[in-house]
Formats: C-alpha cells, sequence, structure tokens
C-alpha cells in the first residue's frame, strides 16, 4: 500500500490531496487497477453505482493468458450493468508502477484539467 502511495504522489502529483477515506467524494473517475481478485472491480463498480463518478478506468496486462486483466475486468463491470461507454480500459500496464503511468495519460486526455480519482 505505501508503494502505490509513492507512485500515486510521484506521478499524479497529488500529495496534499491523497487520503484514504470511508466516503469518497464524487470524483472525474474511478480506476481500478488490477490485483487483489475479483473484490477489486467489485468495489468499483459499486462505488460507481453510488454515482461518484460516470466513468470507470480499468488497468491491468493479461497475468495470464490472453485476455487482459483489464478486459476481464470490463466484462465483469459490463455484466453489473455498468454501460460499456463509461468505461475505458488500459491493458499495457504489468505494474503498479506502469499502472500510474497510463492511467495519467488517460486522465490527460479528458476534459477536466484537474482531475480527482478515486483509486481501488
Amino acid at each position: 500500500m505505501s508503494i502505490l502511495a509513492i507512485l500515486l504522489i510521484g506521478f499524479f502529483s497529488i500529495g496534499p490531496y491523497l487520503s484514504c477515506q470511508d466516503h469518497p467524494a464524487i470524483s472525474d473517475a474511478i480506476v481500478v487497477i488490477s490485483g487483489g481478485g475479483p473484490e477489486r472491480i467489485a468495489t468499483g463498480v459499486s462505488l460507481y453505482d453510488q454515482k461518484l463518478s460516470k466513468l470507470l478506468i480499468l488497468s491491468g496486462n493479461a497475468f495470464s493468458g490472453e485476455t487482459s486483466n483489464a478486459e476481464s475486468m470490463r466484462r465483469a463491470a459490463i455484466k453489473s450493468s455498468v454501460p460499456q461507454a463509461n468505461i475505458i480500459t488500459e491493458d499495457k500496464a504489468e505494474t503498479t508502477y506502469e499502472n500510474a503511468l497510463y492511467v495519467k495519460k488517460i486522465l490527460s486526455g479528458q476534459e477536466h484539467s484537474e482531475n480527482k480519482i478515486i483509486l481501488v
């Protein structure tokens, strides 16, 4: 967990804004990185269902096999009624470091100049 926090501070430059809250605020995106099993995407979908964001970004390369973790999470999110149009997948990241880099690129292309995310 501490490595992830360091990466986020370094790559998203959100040092003063980084906080772990029991009740997250409405954000520009919910970012779910691979790992942690099916509970992680379930948490992301739950946050989406609470209308905390209209955008779900799923990040992760294939751990094994041909289907990326991002694609597997996308399928699970769609089965849970998240509209496909509200999902962005990033399937290149193989490490937490790469999750941060690739998601940052996605966020920089979004409408908002100051992105607020919920990281799962």
